[in-house]
Protein backbone atom coordinates (compact mmCIF):
# COMPACT_ATOMS: atom_id res chain seq x y z
CA UNK A 1 0.00 0.00 0.00
CA UNK A 2 1.55 3.76 -1.22
CA UNK A 3 -0.74 5.74 -0.59
CA UNK A 4 -3.22 5.35 2.58
CA UNK A 5 -1.23 6.35 5.89
CA UNK A 6 -4.77 6.81 7.68
CA UNK A 7 -8.69 5.97 8.01
CA UNK A 8 -10.43 8.42 9.33
CA UNK A 9 -14.46 7.91 10.29
CA UNK A 10 -17.28 9.61 11.36
CA UNK A 11 -19.49 7.74 14.42
CA UNK A 12 -22.93 8.63 14.05
CA UNK A 13 -24.78 6.54 11.18
CA UNK A 14 -21.62 5.29 10.23
CA UNK A 15 -20.55 3.03 12.94
CA UNK A 16 -23.44 2.64 14.61
CA UNK A 17 -27.04 3.33 13.42
CA UNK A 18 -27.52 6.22 16.30
CA UNK A 19 -29.14 8.47 13.36
CA UNK A 20 -32.18 6.42 13.33
CA UNK A 21 -32.65 6.20 16.89
CA UNK A 22 -31.78 10.19 17.19
CA UNK A 23 -34.62 10.89 14.42
CA UNK A 24 -36.61 8.51 16.07
CA UNK A 25 -36.59 10.62 19.72
CA UNK A 26 -37.38 13.78 17.88
CA UNK A 27 -40.23 12.06 16.22
CA UNK A 28 -41.03 11.98 19.48
CA UNK A 29 -40.78 14.96 21.14
CA UNK A 30 -42.79 16.81 17.52
CA UNK A 31 -45.69 14.30 18.33
CA UNK A 32 -45.71 15.22 22.12
CA UNK A 33 -47.03 18.41 20.55
CA UNK A 34 -49.12 17.31 17.86
CA UNK A 35 -46.82 18.10 15.04
CA UNK A 36 -44.50 16.41 12.26
CA UNK A 37 -40.95 16.14 12.03
CA UNK A 38 -39.92 15.56 8.43
CA UNK A 39 -37.23 13.25 7.32
CA UNK A 40 -35.67 16.03 5.21
CA UNK A 41 -35.94 18.64 8.05
CA UNK A 42 -33.36 15.94 10.18
CA UNK A 43 -31.28 15.10 6.68
CA UNK A 44 -30.19 19.08 6.74
CA UNK A 45 -28.58 18.61 9.94
CA UNK A 46 -27.01 15.26 9.98
CA UNK A 47 -23.39 15.49 10.72
CA UNK A 48 -23.26 18.76 12.42
CA UNK A 49 -24.04 20.00 16.01
CA UNK A 50 -27.21 21.77 15.38
CA UNK A 51 -30.72 20.61 17.11
CA UNK A 52 -33.84 19.59 16.35
CA UNK A 53 -35.14 21.75 19.52
CA UNK A 54 -35.11 25.61 18.14
CA UNK A 55 -37.61 24.39 14.82
CA UNK A 56 -39.99 22.77 17.38
CA UNK A 57 -40.06 25.94 20.07
CA UNK A 58 -40.68 27.77 16.68
CA UNK A 59 -43.39 25.18 15.37
CA UNK A 60 -45.02 24.89 18.70
CA UNK A 61 -45.84 28.60 19.12
CA UNK A 62 -45.52 28.55 23.14
CA UNK A 63 -42.51 27.35 25.73
CA UNK A 64 -41.57 24.27 25.47
CA UNK A 65 -41.73 22.43 29.21
CA UNK A 66 -37.89 20.98 28.37
CA UNK A 67 -37.72 19.52 31.43
CA UNK A 68 -40.43 17.36 31.02
CA UNK A 69 -39.86 16.86 27.16
CA UNK A 70 -36.21 16.30 26.81
CA UNK A 71 -36.12 12.95 29.41
CA UNK A 72 -38.60 11.46 27.28
CA UNK A 73 -36.89 12.11 24.26
CA UNK A 74 -33.62 10.74 25.69
CA UNK A 75 -35.05 7.77 26.91
CA UNK A 76 -37.08 6.99 23.93
CA UNK A 77 -33.56 7.02 21.83
CA UNK A 78 -31.60 5.59 24.34
CA UNK A 79 -34.06 2.38 24.33
CA UNK A 80 -33.57 2.31 20.94
CA UNK A 81 -29.63 2.50 21.15
CA UNK A 82 -28.55 1.10 23.87
CA UNK A 83 -28.57 -2.54 22.39
CA UNK A 84 -27.41 -1.57 19.08
CA UNK A 85 -24.36 -3.70 17.59
CA UNK A 86 -21.18 -2.20 15.26
CA UNK A 87 -22.76 -1.75 11.53
CA UNK A 88 -21.53 -4.69 9.12
CA UNK A 89 -18.22 -3.89 8.08
CA UNK A 90 -16.77 -1.91 10.46
CA UNK A 91 -14.86 -4.14 12.60
CA UNK A 92 -13.86 -5.51 9.44
CA UNK A 93 -12.35 -2.33 8.10
CA UNK A 94 -11.06 -1.53 11.82
CA UNK A 95 -9.20 -5.14 11.63
CA UNK A 96 -7.24 -4.63 8.06
CA UNK A 97 -6.09 -0.84 8.61
CA UNK A 98 -4.33 -2.00 11.54
CA UNK A 99 -3.26 -5.53 9.89
CA UNK A 100 -1.68 -2.39 7.22
CA UNK A 101 0.28 -0.76 10.33
CA UNK A 102 -2.56 2.28 9.43
CA UNK A 103 -3.35 4.83 11.53
CA UNK A 104 -7.29 5.20 12.62
CA UNK A 105 -9.17 8.22 14.34
CA UNK A 106 -12.88 8.94 14.69
CA UNK A 107 -14.21 12.09 14.14
CA UNK A 108 -17.33 13.25 15.13
CA UNK A 109 -19.47 16.61 15.70
CA UNK A 110 -20.67 14.51 18.68
CA UNK A 111 -19.59 15.06 22.24
CA UNK A 112 -16.75 13.10 24.07
CA UNK A 113 -19.35 12.53 26.54
CA UNK A 114 -21.32 10.52 24.11
CA UNK A 115 -18.79 9.13 21.42
CA UNK A 116 -16.18 7.26 23.40
CA UNK A 117 -18.65 5.47 25.98
CA UNK A 118 -19.72 4.44 23.13
CA UNK A 119 -16.50 2.87 21.90
CA UNK A 120 -15.65 1.36 25.29
CA UNK A 121 -18.71 -0.48 25.41
CA UNK A 122 -17.88 -1.62 21.69
CA UNK A 123 -14.81 -2.49 22.59
CA UNK A 124 -13.29 -0.85 19.85
CA UNK A 125 -11.73 2.17 21.42
CA UNK A 126 -8.04 0.90 21.41
CA UNK A 127 -8.02 0.84 17.35
CA UNK A 128 -7.89 4.50 17.48
CA UNK A 129 -4.50 6.57 17.54
CA UNK A 130 -7.35 9.89 18.14
CA UNK A 131 -11.05 10.54 18.95
CA UNK A 132 -11.45 14.32 17.86
CA UNK A 133 -15.06 15.30 19.33
CA UNK A 134 -17.19 18.80 18.98
CA UNK A 135 -15.52 20.38 21.62
CA UNK A 136 -11.86 19.59 19.93
CA UNK A 137 -12.65 22.51 16.90
CA UNK A 138 -13.59 25.79 17.12
CA UNK A 139 -16.54 24.81 14.45
CA UNK A 140 -18.37 21.35 13.78
CA UNK A 141 -18.90 19.85 10.31
CA UNK A 142 -19.59 21.10 7.48
CA UNK A 143 -16.38 23.27 8.59
CA UNK A 144 -13.21 21.55 8.10
CA UNK A 145 -11.98 22.12 11.45
CA UNK A 146 -12.62 18.46 12.77
CA UNK A 147 -10.82 16.89 9.87
CA UNK A 148 -7.74 19.32 10.08
CA UNK A 149 -7.43 18.82 14.17
CA UNK A 150 -7.35 14.92 13.13
CA UNK A 151 -4.58 15.43 11.02
CA UNK A 152 -2.46 18.02 13.15
CA UNK A 153 -3.18 15.33 16.09
CA UNK A 154 -1.39 12.53 13.93
CA UNK A 155 1.02 14.68 11.65
CA UNK A 156 -0.90 13.69 8.58
CA UNK A 157 -0.84 15.52 5.46
CA UNK A 158 -3.94 15.76 3.73
CA UNK A 159 -3.30 13.00 0.73
CA UNK A 160 -2.18 10.20 2.86
CA UNK A 161 -6.06 9.44 4.06
CA UNK A 162 -9.42 8.15 3.45
CA UNK A 163 -12.15 9.50 5.19
CA UNK A 164 -15.54 7.25 5.28
CA UNK A 165 -18.12 9.61 6.28
CA UNK A 166 -22.34 8.93 6.45
CA UNK A 167 -23.91 12.36 6.02
CA UNK A 168 -23.93 15.13 2.89
CA UNK A 169 -22.55 17.82 5.81
CA UNK A 170 -19.94 15.06 7.00
CA UNK A 171 -18.82 14.03 3.54
CA UNK A 172 -18.72 17.90 2.67
CA UNK A 173 -16.25 18.65 5.92
CA UNK A 174 -14.01 16.13 4.83
CA UNK A 175 -14.09 17.64 1.06
CA UNK A 176 -13.34 20.98 2.47
CA UNK A 177 -10.13 19.42 3.88
CA UNK A 178 -9.11 18.42 1.09
CA UNK A 179 -9.11 15.02 2.05
CA UNK A 180 -10.21 11.51 0.13
CA UNK A 181 -13.71 10.51 0.90
CA UNK A 182 -15.62 7.24 0.77
CA UNK A 183 -19.14 7.73 1.22
CA UNK A 184 -21.44 5.22 3.08
CA UNK A 185 -25.14 6.36 2.97
CA UNK A 186 -27.45 4.91 5.73
CA UNK A 187 -31.42 4.18 5.78
CA UNK A 188 -31.38 7.84 7.27
CA UNK A 189 -28.99 9.96 4.56
CA UNK A 190 -29.80 7.69 1.72
CA UNK A 191 -31.08 9.75 -1.02
CA UNK A 192 -29.18 12.95 -0.05
CA UNK A 193 -26.36 14.43 -2.40
CA UNK A 194 -22.92 13.02 -1.73
CA UNK A 195 -21.65 14.50 -5.56
CA UNK A 196 -18.47 15.94 -4.08
CA UNK A 197 -17.78 12.50 -2.65
CA UNK A 198 -15.04 10.54 -3.95
CA UNK A 199 -16.70 7.29 -3.72
CA UNK A 200 -20.11 6.05 -2.87
CA UNK A 201 -20.45 2.42 -1.49
CA UNK A 202 -23.50 0.71 0.21
CA UNK A 203 -21.85 -0.27 3.03
CA UNK A 204 -18.15 -0.52 4.83
CA UNK A 205 -18.51 -4.22 4.01
CA UNK A 206 -17.56 -3.45 0.60
CA UNK A 207 -14.53 -1.42 0.94
CA UNK A 208 -11.52 -3.40 0.27
CA UNK A 209 -8.48 -0.68 1.12
CA UNK A 210 -6.15 -1.96 -1.77
CA UNK A 211 -8.47 -1.35 -4.08
CA UNK A 212 -8.95 2.21 -2.41
CA UNK A 213 -5.30 2.83 -2.76
CA UNK A 214 -5.17 2.29 -6.56
CA UNK A 215 -8.38 3.73 -7.49
CA UNK A 216 -8.61 6.80 -5.54
CA UNK A 217 -4.99 7.76 -6.20
CA UNK A 218 -4.00 6.25 -9.76
CA UNK A 219 -0.69 6.81 -11.01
Amino acid sequence: MENIKAIFLDFDGLMLDTEVACYAGWQFAFEMHGLEYRLEEFQSIVGTDQSPRSLLQERAGHTIEWATVNPKRRAYELELGQAMELKDGVLDLLESARSRSLKQAVVSSSPHSWVDPHLEKRSVMHYFDTVVCYEDAQNAKPAPDLYLKALSQLGLAADEVIVFEDSHNGSLAAKRANLKCVAVPNEITRGTDFSHADLIVHSLDEVDLDELDTQLWPS
